[in-house]
Formats: structure tokens, C-alpha cells, sequence
């Protein structure tokens, strides 16, 4: 029987609604940009996030803090925004959950020039609503962020079931009433979205992945 608390459902982009390819990953890893993969996250990306320095800027301040040049460090940006691919899996429950009823939203931190290109992914028009963190100059895991998305929307934490692969959202959407899933990996994640909402597994769902796989 469906959860009958639950009615909104509010996914995290970035980890979550969207990955990298295991390749890209991999890279990542070895490379300054290792914070993306759930490390500390420097004040210059968040910056970034929150739309408050320009992809130039936050070059030139990488390129400081590793030693690379700027254009190498503005290169790697682009190609970091560039592999953010749909997942397979989180598209499909997004596409049951919305059968289903449930009403749907993203809450995400992500620079407004990765945001301009994952905008006119498909997944989006599922979507009752949407908060990014570029376009409200602030970012999670503020609690003001958060309320943005309760007030524009007119969302009730209680009934509102939040999803997102860093642990520290996952704290402050519970500290504000929401009920909330740590997201991992792409199958496990969906699985425990449907058992937190009594669905059935959505099929292409379970299992678990090994092509794709999630960052920040």
C-alpha cells in the first residue's frame, strides 16, 4: 500500500538524477578535482555553486591552489560539466513516481554552466519544480536554501521524502521534518526509495551498476 504521509519527492541532480561515466570518474579521482567524489568541498567551488564567481574566476583560483595554469584548469571544468549524463535507473522511478502521482522536485547545488546544459535533459519534464543553487546564491546544506524550495512550492517537509548522496544534506533535510535518503549507489538508491514509499521495485532499478556512477 503507498505510503499515504509521503507526496513529494525531492532528488538531488548531481550523484543522483544524474552520473559521470566510470571513466570520467576515475579521472576525477586523480586529479585536484577529487572533491567532487563526496570529499571537502573549497570555498571557491561553492562559490561557484551559488553563482556568486564566474567559471574564469574559479579557474584562476584552482589554478592557485594546484599549480595548474588557468586554461588547463578551465579545460577540466568543462569537461567535468560535460559528463553529467542521465541515470538509467533514477530516470525510471522518476518516470513511475510521477505515474504514480507523486509530486516532483529538485533541490541541487551546481554552477550555472553545467546547470544551462543539463536543463534541457528529457527527466526535466517531470519535474513540478525546480531550486538550483546557481540561480539562488546560496546552496545546501543552508537551511535557507531548503526553505526556498518549501516556499515557493508550498511543500510540507513532513510529507516530503528527500534524496541526495552527501551526508550532510541528508542531516539538515531531517533536522527540518523531511524524511530522507542517503543515495550511494543508482539501484540501492531506488530500491530504498520504493521500499521508504511502499511501491514495488520499478523495474531497471535493481541490481547494481557498474557503466555509470555518481559524484557530488
Amino acid at each position: 500500500m503507498r505510503n499515504s504521509v509521503l507526496k513529494n519527492v525531492v532528488f538531488d541532480l548531481s550523484g543522483v538524477v544524474l552520473v559521470r561515466r566510470k571513466n570520467d570518474r576515475e579521472q576525477i579521482e586523480k586529479s585536484f578535482f577529487s572533491f567532487l567524489n563526496n570529499g571537502e568541498i573549497p570555498a571557491c567551488w561553492r562559490a561557484f555553486d551559488a553563482g556568486s564567481v564566474t567559471q574564469h574566476e574559479v579557474a584562476e583560483e584552482i589554478a592557485r591552489l594546484c599549480g595548474w595554469s588557468p586554461n588547463r584548469v578551465n579545460s577540466e571544468i568543462v569537461r567535468l560539466g560535460e559528463s553529467l549524463v542521465e541515470s538509467d535507473p533514477v530516470v525510471a522511478l522518476i518516470r513511475a513516481l510521477s505515474d504514480e502521482g507523486y509530486a516532483l522536485y529538485v533541490l541541487s547545488n551546481m554552477p550555472r554552466e553545467f546547470y544551462d546544459r543539463i536543463r534541457r535533459f528529457d527527466v526535466f519534464r517531470f519535474f513540478d519544480g525546480v531550486v538550483v543553487s546557481c540561480n539562488e546564491h546560496c546552496r545546501k546544506p543552508d537551511e535557507a536554501f531548503f526553505r526556498i524550495l518549501f516556499e515557493r512550492y508550498g511543500i510540507r517537509p513532513q510529507e516530503s521524502l528527500f534524496v541526495d548522496d552527501r551526508a550532510g544534506n541528508v542531516s539538515v533535510a531531517r533536522s527540518l521534518g523531511m524524511e530522507a535518503i542517503r543515495f550511494e549507489d543508482p539501484c540501492v538508491g531506488c530500491e530504498a526509495v520504493c521500499r521508504k514509499l511502499n511501491m514495488e521495485p520499478v523495474y531497471g532499478t535493481t541490481g547494481t551498476i557498474d557503466r555509470l556512477v555518481g559524484i557530488e
